[in-house]
């Protein structure tokens, strides 16, 4: 399954059993592609004050589109600070 610019839609839970069930080998695969600094990944926001109130993960599989070439990212990037506004704005282009 291929999907674009995926938000956090899921608790952890589901998330494991989504990625245990499209590891590579087993002929299913689930691939996210990201293309650069597109903000609808980071919704909704997780900074390390948000994790209990938006306990939502990604799940596996992605890939993020650069400038250098496409790199394999970790399945849920550690917490950070949610973009400002005007970086949402701007960078609303590379959806």
């Amino acid at each position: 399954m291929y999907t674009h610019s995926c938000p956090r839609v899921c608790l952890e839970p589901f998330a494991t059993l989504v990625n245990d069930h499209t590891q590579p080998g087993g002929g299913k695969y689930l691939f996210c592609i990201v293309n650069r600094e597109d903000p609808v990944c980071t919704v909704p926001p997780r900074t390390v004050d948000q994790i209990a109130d938006y306990p939502f993960v990604h799940v596996g599989g992605a890939w993020k589109l650069t400038e250098d070439g496409p790199y394999k990212m970790n399945d849920e990037p550690p917490p950070v600070d949610p973009q400002s506004i005007i970086n949402i704005i701007w960078n609303v282009k590379n959806h």
